[in-house]
């Protein structure tokens, strides 16, 4: 994607010196700067990668796809251009492909940049894939770390996401130390993963460790402090710790609605989190009345086919069963599944969850046992 390049060139703006390399990564180094060309504001220049791109286009080497915003190269074309190149040459090839993914990462959580990471997830896979074939040293860097993890965990790959969050909190400890704010955002990504691992003690001892240092560093309504304390209280609902997880949801909706505004997808993405706590108490009118406001709000404002959406869908799904609204449970996972199949493939994790629990309540004697989306 040509946008790959263009945002791992701005990233270099306002200025790069190959000769000064951040002591935490040398990615930078590794960009094949001749090809992010940037004008005096800062931004993208794209006419030398477009006729790079075109004399391939003429050998045939390269095809782009009908809508124009990607390219592919054939695999015999791969497998020629690798057995053409030296064991040094491929490492530096592979060290040059890390630095273009990891450099156009960023830790924006718009639309638009959570579906770039979407979009990035079969590259990196596929980095890592080629590089280890061709026995290129594993990543050992800080914010390749932070960023493949990112792009992991949102995407539902946890395997990944655990690997390498360990190994960027392990870095930050060690090079900014334990309360710089990098290593904490390390350490709260790795809380998530063991949640989302079913770890729960771990989580929640990294998390409140996380919450804590941000409190006192940050401030109680921070939005990273915020942050912290919904995680946790995901924690504690996982354990069924339900008046606790309930106390941090509704401080934490609270202090969105005041700071950032009632349909701020942060603050819709907590009223779900209080919704399903509601669930786990039995208040399902509750549960419902907050959990339609979230569906509605977040299919208004990031689109129907946006992961954040599809989950509220399959929540309000979720409560309309336990509602004994069978019907319309069925037909709301239904279109979840859908969508989900359509924009985020049928491997994805929620497209699976969907299609899992859609099975077990078109089958009577099954459905008493459908766990929540």
């Amino acid at each position: 994607m040509e946008e790959i390049f263009r945002c791992a060139a701005e990233s270099t703006w306002p200025t790069y010196d190959p000769a000064i390399v951040d002591n935490l990564s040398l990615a930078r180094s590794d960009l094949p700067h001749e090809l992010l060309q940037l004008d005096e504001k800062g931004s993208w220049d794209p006419f030398l990668f477009r006729e790079g791109v075109r004399v391939l286009q003429s050998f045939s080497l390269v095809q782009r796809d009908v809508s124009g915003g990607t390219y592919s190269v054939h695999p015999l074309v791969h497998s020629w251009a690798r057995e053409r190149m030296s064991n040094l040459e491929q490492e530096k090839k592979c060290r040059s492909a890390n630095a273009l993914l990891t450099c156009s990462i960023n830790f924006q959580f718009d639309r638009h940049h959570r579906e770039f990471r979407r979009k990035l997830t079969p590259h990196i896979s596929a980095y890592r894939e080629r590089s280890a074939g061709a026995k290129v040293p594993k990543l050992c860097n800080y914010d390749e770390c932070m960023s493949y993890q990112l792009v992991f965990l949102e995407n539902g790959y946890l395997k990944e996401a655990e690997e390498l969050g360990a190994q960027a909190t392990e870095v930050g400890k060690r090079i900014l130390g334990l309360e710089h704010p990098d290593t904490l955002r390390g350490m709260a990504n790795l809380a998530s993963t063991y949640r989302h691992q079913g770890r729960l003690e771990e989580a929640e001892e990294l998390g409140v460790q996380v919450t804590e240092a941000r409190k006192r560093i940050l401030g109680l309504e921070h939005p990273g402090t915020l942050t912290s304390m919904g995680n946790v209280a995901s924690t504690y609902r996982s354990q069924g710790r339900l008046r606790e997880a309930e106390g941090l949801e509704v401080q934490v909706v609270e202090a969105r609605k005041r700071i950032l505004g009632l349909e701020h997808p942060d603050t819709l993405t907590s009223m779900g989190k209080l919704a399903s706590v509601y669930i786990g108490q039995g208040c399902l009118g509750e549960a419902e009345r907050l959990g339609v406001h979230v569906f509605e709000m977040m299919e208004k404002v990031l689109g129907a086919d946006n992961p954040k959406t599809l989950r509220s869908m399959g929540d309000l799904a979720y409560t309309w069963k336990l509602q004994g609204r069978d019907e319309e449970a069925i037909d709301l996972m239904a279109k979840k599944a859908k969508l989900s199949r359509e924009r985020l493939g049928p491997d994805h994790p929620l497209t699976m969850n969907a299609a899992q629990i859609l099975c077990k309540w078109r089958t009577p004697q099954k459905a008493a046992t459908s766990q929540p989306p």
